[in-house]
């Protein structure tokens, strides 16, 4: 079905089916009333379209439907299933304030699909002022959108897409699902680097981690690299943990040391707790501390450890500690 191009407002749909159409004029939908569930599915949008102040009662699907001119959903209600899966971006496609909310409430949720969405040259997408807390990615390229003062799903004490979430209800989710979600984290990260927000970037960055740590094959050893970079510092992300970290090793360590038993060489007698941290602590910073020498092995052993251990962890304090401050200067 072809159309020249549709001009309404204020109007009540019921039923309304445009399956495979064309609209090669203007598409104005403001203010219009979706009753049923609305079918722009493979439907082509050649000229401007918007859809401002409309509200679709029981879901909207523009699945596989192409947007070649500029189109706008500004202060529209989606109050279920916005389905916009493989749909062709050739223009500006932008979401502004979808659901919004009343002054001082907390933003609506908005339920939708933007997986497997492909762009064209001029394809960008848009979203302004609202909650993407439960909206679906997988196997777009991220890139190609712009976010301005958006929600995201908060999860685990970080910001996440919806993909995440769902993979966790998932009793046994694949490899390839896990490596798509981490295909979108990297895009988002990137997105928000460009922009200058460093912070949501290192919540995506802990995300994209973690689903390359999943779909590994390894991840069930405590010792797997990935398993002790996330237990250490959270992937580099969380500056608290590490510096905890450091604290249970550095005190750890001169207890242990202290309680084999450290001797002071001159005069000859046995350290105590203070004297072993500061022998722990002059080691872990590449001082020679002859002062000093553990009396069996295994205080020995700890000891050359330290060499290795602290410096280690403050190096991921430090890298976590940039990352989520300095960076951001």
């Amino acid at each position: 079905m072809s159309s020249g191009g549709i001009i309404t407002h204020n109007v009540s749909y019921v039923n309304i089916l445009f399956f495979y159409s064309t609209f090669s004029g203007e598409a104005h939908f403001s203010s219009a009333t979706f009753s049923e569930v609305a079918f722009f599915s493979d439907v082509t949008f050649s000229g401007e379209a918007d859809f401002d102040l409309a509200t679709f009662s029981e879901g909207a699907s523009f699945s596989e439907a192409t947007f070649s001119g500029v189109t706008f959903f500004e202060n529209t209600e989606f109050r279920t299933n916005a389905d916009f899966l493989s749909s062709h971006i050739k223009n500006q496609l932008v979401f502004d304030t979808v659901n919004p909310a009343k002054k001082g409430d907390f933003r609506k949720i908005f339920q939708a699909n933007f997986e497997y969405i492909r762009f064209y040259d001029q394809g960008r997408l848009g979203f302004q002022d609202l909650s993407l807390a439960h909206a679906r990615m997988t196997a777009t390229d991220l890139r190609q959108c712009q976010f301005n003062n958006v929600d995201w799903h908060p999860f685990r004490g970080r910001q996440a897409i919806y993909d995440e979430v769902e993979l966790y209800e998932d009793k046994n989710p694949s490899n390839e699902q896990y490596a798509r979600v981490e295909e979108s984290y990297r895009y988002l990260k990137l997105n928000y680097e460009g922009a200058g927000d460093f912070k949501k970037a290192g919540d995506f960055h802990y995300g994209e981690m973690e689903m390359h740590r999943r779909a590994s094959k390894w991840r069930w050893l405590p010792i797997y690299w990935y398993n002790l970079y996330r237990f250490l510092s959270g992937y580099g992300e969380r500056p608290l943990r590490a510096l905890g970290w450091l604290t249970v090793f550095l005190f750890g360590l001169a207890g242990l040391v202290c309680w084999l038993g450290l001797e002071i060489v001159n005069p000859r007698q046995l350290a105590d707790f203070g004297d072993s941290f500061i022998y722990i602590l002059q080691k872990a910073t590449l001082q020679r501390p002859e002062w000093a020498k553990p009396v069996r092995f295994l205080g020995q052993l700890l000891s050359s450890l330290s060499v290795l251990l602290l410096p280690g962890q403050a190096a991921l304090f430090l890298l976590a500690l940039r990352n989520r401050l300095g960076r951001r200067r």
